[in-house]
């Protein structure tokens, strides 16, 4: 017995090699829907079709895929997954633009470049294989930085604030925290006793405590004061006074 997607199957059916999937046989393309459901059932009947699936079995599978799409959609919109290789570029290279902000002070120059190169590499792989793509995870890697930085306390006029003196680059406390997130699946059982409403909680706070050096927050919170209260924040020096006073009054007297 063999299985194709967890769906069992005769002996005689054979199970295609990844290069036999990447051909035209198994590749819909210029498909006719309106929706991610009628995408699903367009790929199971190619799969019948092709005799990859029983035909007793396609309803089992087209469940199944729905499930799992409606669990984690592999779409966004009505569009198809390629996409999502655009918003990896984007966490990716965002994650790297905040982790080498010149605030840290790293030591070690930044290899924007390098590191998509090897993210690029990684994906194709995984992707041939079947695994979850692998790009940097934004909070993590800024979180993993602010822990390693060394800081202190400065007065400033809008309060005191914290300046980092520098990190301590490294490559042991990446390896140890990779090796714990792998370690977690034998703690499996402990963490399905979390309450979904914990995890949850945990990403809100997490959230709204990084709305304090936020400059999008910071700048918003600029329309509901006076100009002339406006704290001496770096990014100010670069705009017209005149435009900052202009938008503030249009957002207090809109217009009809």
């Amino acid at each position: 017995m063999t299985t194709v997607d967890g769906i069992s199957a005769h002996s005689s059916t054979r199970v295609p090699r990844v290069g036999q999937l990447l051909s035209k046989d198994f590749v819909l393309l210029d498909v006719a829907a309106k929706s991610i459901d009628r995408v699903c059932e367009l790929l199971v009947e190619r799969l019948v079709h092709e005799g990859v699936v029983p035909s007793g079995k396609a309803p089992d599978l087209l469940e199944r895929i729905l499930a799992r799409e409606r669990a984690a959609p592999t779409a966004i919109g009505l569009s198809a997954a390629c996409p999502h290789a655009f918003v990896d570029y984007l966490d990716q290279q965002i994650s790297a633009r905040v982790v080498n902000s010149p605030h840290f002070q790293l030591k070690k120059g930044p290899a924007y470049h390098l590191d998509l190169l090897i993210v690029g590499v990684l994906t194709g792989l995984c992707s041939l294989l079947g695994w979850p793509w692998l790009v940097a995870a934004t909070v993590r890697s800024l979180n993993h930085v602010s822990a390693l930085s060394t800081t202190h306390a400065e007065d400033s006029p809008t309060g005191p604030r914290v300046v980092a003196e520098g990190v301590i680059e490294n490559r042991l406390t990446g390896l140890g925290i990779h090796l714990l997130i792998g370690a977690s699946i034998f703690f499996v059982p402990l963490l399905a006793m979390v309450p979904m409403a914990c995890l949850y909680g945990i990403f809100l706070y997490m959230g709204i405590a990084s709305l304090a050096g936020n400059q999008l927050a910071q700048r918003v919170t600029l329309w509901a004061r006076d100009p002339s209260l406006y704290p001496p924040m770096h990014f100010l020096r670069r705009i017209c006074s005149n435009l900052l006073s202009d938008s503030s009054q249009a957002v207090e007297n809109p217009r009809d």
